[in-house]
């Protein structure tokens, strides 16, 4: 991820070990994917609600999900709960919500997301302490998605793998309204 001049590495994690040795290789900010008992009990092993399908890319348990966060934030690193599954059905919703205030309970700074739906409902939450990010499965490819989005509560949006970096430099395409 670029923030002004400065590029900042972003790691995917699994497990409270794995942060010493990736905050030493220079990784400033963690994401990982915890799939919850509910979300496995619905939908059995083969939808995860993250993107992150294999058992050993995601966190293990809640508690492992605690673990890993306290790891982090004793390294004053930041981490982040992908929840990038798309679409959610309507009936999750409410207990997705449930599961990103827990997130923010045990410091949890963001959540990943890419249906629009969720976003909304994150926003209307109102974590404080919970940054939202749209998910580069929202296919941001120009500055207006990139408004929609932020105007939509994303604080942050991951751009579309696609883009080249001339792509992203270029100005934005003004938008007009009807």
């Amino acid at each position: 991820r670029r923030e002004g001049d400065a590029v900042l590495i972003l790691s995917p994690a699994a497990r409270a070990s794995e942060v010493p040795e990736l905050v030493e290789a220079g990784a400033e900010e963690l994401y990982a994917g915890y799939v919850p008992p509910f979300w496995s009990e619905t939908f059995g092993p083969v939808v995860s609600c993250n993107r992150r399908s294999f058992d050993e890319a995601n966190v293990g348990s809640f508690d492992d999900l605690e673990a890993l966060v306290h790891a982090a934030a004793v390294r004053d690193v930041p981490v982040h709960v992908a929840m990038n599954a798309s679409p959610i059905p309507e009936g999750m919703l409410p207990r997705l919500v449930e599961m990103a205030a827990e997130f923010a309970r045990i410091g949890v700074r963001g959540v990943i997301v890419s249906d629009l739906s969720l976003l909304l409902a994150l926003r209307s939450a109102k974590f404080p302490r919970l940054a939202l990010h749209a998910s580069t499965l929202f296919s941001a490819f120009n500055g207006m998605t990139v408004a929609f989005l932020r105007r939509a509560g994303a604080a942050r949006v991951v751009l579309a793998r696609e883009l080249s970096t001339a792509e992203i430099a270029a100005p934005r395409i003004p938008y007009f309204a009807s």
